[in-house]
C-alpha cells in the first residue's frame, strides 16, 4: 500500500513539474513577443520610421507622408528652424547642404506633430550662426602667405615670375571650385538635379569665392597702371 501511495506521488509530482516547466515556457514565449512588440513601439516613438541617409533623398511632402501628418504644416515647421519660407516641395537634400538641417531635426520635428505634442524645436539655424564663413580669417591668411611671398622675391630667394605665377594658379583653382560648386547649387536648387558630396556645397562655394576676390585685388595691384589707362577716355 505504501509503495503504491509513492508511486502515486511520484506520479503527480512529475505531472506537476511538466507544467510548470510548460507555464515557464509559455511565459518566456510571452515575454520574448512582449519586449519586441515594445521595441517596435517605442522605435515608432523614437521616429525612427525612416533613416537620416534615406530622408535627404526625399521632399518635404514625402516626409510628411511617411508619417501621416500634413506637409503644409510639417513645412511651416521647418520654415521656422532655418528662418527662410520652404516649400512642401524642397528636397532634404537642399535644406541639410545650404542651411544645415540635420535629418534627426527633421525626424524630431515630424514626430512632434505626428504626437501632436506640444513641439519644442532647437535652437533656430540661423544660417549666419550655424554656418559662418569666414571672410577675416581667410582674408588674413592669403595675404600673410602674399606678404611673405612678395618678401622673398624682393630677397632673390624666388623670382618675381615664378610669386605671379604661383598666385595666378590659386587664382585659377579658387575659381574653378567656386565656379563649379555654383553650377551644381544652380542644378540643384532650379532643376532638381542632385549630385549628393559629402561637405556643404554652399559653404565651400562661399569660401572659395572670399579667396578668389582677394587674390584677385592682388592681380588688380599687379596690373594697376593698365587699368589706370584703361579708364582714360
Amino acid at each position: 500500500m505504501i509503495f503504491l501511495v509513492r508511486a502515486f506521488f511520484d506520479i503527480y509530482l512529475s505531472q506537476v513539474m511538466c507544467l510548470k516547466r510548460f507555464f515557464f515556457a509559455m511565459a518566456a514565449v510571452v515575454f520574448v513577443f512582449s519586449f519586441a512588440f515594445s521595441a517596435a513601439e517605442i522605435s515608432d516613438k523614437n521616429g525612427d520610421l525612416i533613416k537620416g541617409g534615406d530622408l535627404k533623398s526625399k521632399t518635404i511632402e514625402e516626409v510628411a507622408d511617411i508619417y501621416g501628418i500634413d506637409a503644409g504644416g510639417y513645412s511651416d515647421q521647418l520654415s521656422r528652424y532655418v528662418g527662410l519660407s520652404l516649400n512642401p516641395k524642397d528636397s532634404f537634400q537642399l535644406l541639410h547642404d545650404n542651411y544645415g538641417l540635420e535629418p534627426s531635426v527633421a525626424k524630431d520635428i515630424a514626430l512632434s506633430l505626428k504626437l501632436d505634442s506640444s513641439l519644442i524645436l532647437p535652437e533656430s539655424n540661423d544660417v549666419s550662426k550655424g554656418r559662418p564663413y569666414y571672410l577675416l580669417p581667410v582674408s588674413l591668411f592669403l595675404v600673410f602667405l602674399y606678404a611673405a611671398g612678395y618678401a622673398l622675391s624682393k630677397k632673390g630667394v624666388i623670382s618675381v615670375v615664378a610669386h605671379r605665377k604661383v598666385w595666378n594658379f590659386v587664382l585659377l583653382v579658387t575659381f574653378l571650385v567656386s565656379g563649379v560648386l555654383g553650377i551644381l547649387l544652380i542644378l540643384r536648387i532650379s532643376f532638381g538635379f542632385v549630385i549628393p558630396l559629402p561637405f556643404n556645397i554652399l559653404f565651400w562655394h562661399v569660401e572659395a569665392g572670399i579667396a578668389m576676390f582677394v587674390i584677385s585685388v592682388f592681380h588688380v595691384l599687379w596690373h594697376l597702371s593698365y587699368f589706370r589707362n584703361m579708364l582714360k577716355f
